[in-house]
């Protein structure tokens, strides 16, 4: 997470490197500067290539120093991050340095590259909180907090700090408005078109403060009587929403905040008519107002919403958007039909657009066929076998049986992948088809079989939407069974031995002299596989019970069981020992 982070906060920073204007020099002393800058750089990233990052940092200080005295924004916003990214990585209180050298400069710059760093300062209060949160859990509120050392705070006290940096941010939209992502986008990971619906650094700064103030566990730590979205208008369009009063509700808390933060962005994006950060930033508060808001109508309000934004903006091609949220929206209630509707509409309308994209996924995701088999583990041997197939977007059903080495298979020495390839190339025992009932609704449906007994040993049902069985275009599943007469169960006896019961599973007779081994998964480094190592084996008494060690048949890696009486086998997984307790 440390690193992700930091990433994000030079990232950002380097935004700033962009928009902040610098002093006015003449050119050849301009290039001078340019060099030197250049040169120290150079030193610094050669230093941090190397594994040397204190190295690194003290001359990223002495840089810092010198952007200083010059008064050169970028350079000093520059060396100040790549300090921290720096001193993470060997200093063990960096956290502490970090912020307080970052409060300092705040007082030094001007915007955006104020605005900017007021934005990193929360971040690195609240890197540091989710770092520790372990800490605070049982910290309760301690009153008046020690500015000098946050590490001394408690939960409460972290939300407000950080609340406020982050409102700080934001408190000269007009002029944040005015500088625009699309000159910063090459330097930042951004996925690509996202200047489209956050084109300005205001947008950028919102969206940051955003994360934090929809923190559902920051937020319980706050009142339970502060403010809830529990208002209809809510769910309104920007032009609607924006009319909506939030400086005459009486009630707080981070959640108003965040209504705040969307109705500025709103009003920028409305006065400049910016229709795709406007859809954009709709979207995301609609679902955000239905994810928190206690209304018990929210669903019929979140759906009117959205088909209420799509009459608005059905002529933009950035609609698909809406389009996408709707057919999600109607996928997740299971009224698949329709969600593939709006999806086919979306992409015939505009099939370029983000949105539209998006709806392929959904409708390739809704198409694509599927296939599953359930069944039960082990057979008695000639039983008739009940197996049941689940399956969405086929009509038709094929599966093979074909015998197969469990003990090889089980050993680790073979893949999955390796079994399935292995399989295909190997004759079955039996091959059969069936039609199935698909009634093009795109759900999933079942059906069962019941195929004729079969005799002892290891078996892999393969099934398959396609009668070729082919591994690139057809849905194939495998599920091995075993048929024997066997059965066993494990538990605990006082005495810190476990027992192994081996019965027959057609008559639950006692099989006495049976053979039980113990395995334990073991790591092969050389072959990176997980291998079957043989721990210990014993045999079964006349009444069918073997004995091993409670301390090390609990201390087994993964531990197994194969059981052979005559020509019978069993394989059971995860054989862990089972508890038995006194009853009082």
């Amino acid at each position: 997470m440390r690193t992700k982070i930091y990433f994000l906060i030079l990232a950002l920073a380097s935004i700033a490197l962009l928009g902040v204007s610098t002093t006015v020099i003449h050119p050849s002393s301009q290039q001078t500067e340019k060099n030197r800058y250049s040169e120290y750089w150079t030193q610094i990233d050669s230093l941090k290539n190397i594994g040397q990052p204190a190295s690194a940092a003290r001359l990223a200080e002495e840089l810092l120093s010198i952007a200083l005295n010059e008064n050169n924004p970028p350079q000093i916003l520059k060396a100040h991050l790549y300090c921290i990214s720096l001193w993470a990585q060997y200093e063990e209180d960096y956290e502490l340095k970090a912020i307080e050298n970052s409060k300092k400069l705040i007082s030094k710059t001007t915007t955006p590259a104020r605005e900017v760093l007021k934005s990193i300062t929360a971040e690195l209060y609240y890197v540091w909180y989710n770092n520790h949160q372990w800490e605070l859990k049982e910290r309760g509120i301690i009153g008046e907090s020690s500015e000098s050392d946050f590490r001394l705070w408690d939960s409460k006290t972290f939300a407000d700090t950080i609340a406020a940096y982050y409102l700080a941010s934001m408190l000269v939209p007009e002029r944040l408005y005015q500088i625009k992502a699309r000159e910063f986008i090459p330097i930042l990971d951004t996925a690509r078109g996202s200047e489209i619906f956050m084109p300005t650094l205001l947008d950028l700064l919102s969206h940051r403060a955003l994360e934090f103030f929809s923190n559902e566990p920051f937020a319980l730590t706050h009142s339970i009587h502060e403010f809830q979205p529990n208002h209809p208008d809510f769910f309104s369009p920007a032009s609607s929403f924006i009319r909506v009063n939030l400086d005459e509700i009486q009630e707080s808390g981070f959640k108003k905040s965040a209504l705040q933060i969307y109705r500025q962005i709103a009003t920028l994006h409305l006065k400049n008519q910016d229709i795709p950060p406007l859809i954009y930033n709709d979207l995301e508060r609609i679902e955000w107002v239905y994810q928190n808001t206690g209304l018990s109508d929210k669903d019929s309000l979140y759906v009117k919403s959205l088909i209420n934004l799509k009459n608005i903006y059905s002529e933009d091609p950035h609609s698909t958007l809406i389009d996408y949220r709707l057919a999600q929206w109607y996928y997740d209630k299971d009224e698949l039909l329709k969600a593939a509707s709006i999806c086919r509409d979306a992409i015939k309308k505009y099939p370029e657009t983000l949105g539209a994209k998006n709806c392929a996924s959904l409708l390739n995701e809704l198409y694509k066929p599927n296939l599953q088999i359930y069944c039960q583990n082990t057979f008695p041997p000639q039983s008739p076998m009940l197996i049941q197939f689940h399956y969405k977007n086929t009509d038709s059903v094929f599966c093979r049986i074909y015998r197969y080495d469990e003990g090889k298979a089980r050993s680790g020495k073979m893949r999955n992948e390796d079994l399935l390839k292995d399989l295909i190339t190997k004759k079955f025992l039996r091959n059969i088809g069936l039609k199935v009932i698909d009634p093009g609704d795109l759900k999933e449906h079942s059906t069962e079989i019941i195929i004729d007994g079969l005799e002892n040993g290891s078996y892999i049902i393969l099934a398959s939407t396609g009668k070729n069985f082919d591994t690139l275009r057809d849905v194939l599943v495998v599920q091995s069974v075993r048929i024997s007469r066997l059965n066993a169960a494990t538990s605990t006896l006082p005495d810190k031995r476990s027992v192994v019961y081996v019965v027959d599973r057609m008559q639950g007779n006692q099989v006495a002299d049976a053979t039980v081994r113990l395995f334990e998964q073991h790591y092969q480094p050389t072959t990176r596989l997980w291998e079957k190592r043989l721990v210990t084996e014993t045999k079964t008494n006349q009444q069918g019970m073997a004995y091993f060690s409670l301390e090390r048949h609990i201390g087994l890696n993964q531990p197994s069981c194969q059981i052979i009486s005559k020509t019978d086998t069993l394989y059971l997984e995860n054989f862990y020992p089972q508890s038995i307790y006194n009853l009082v």
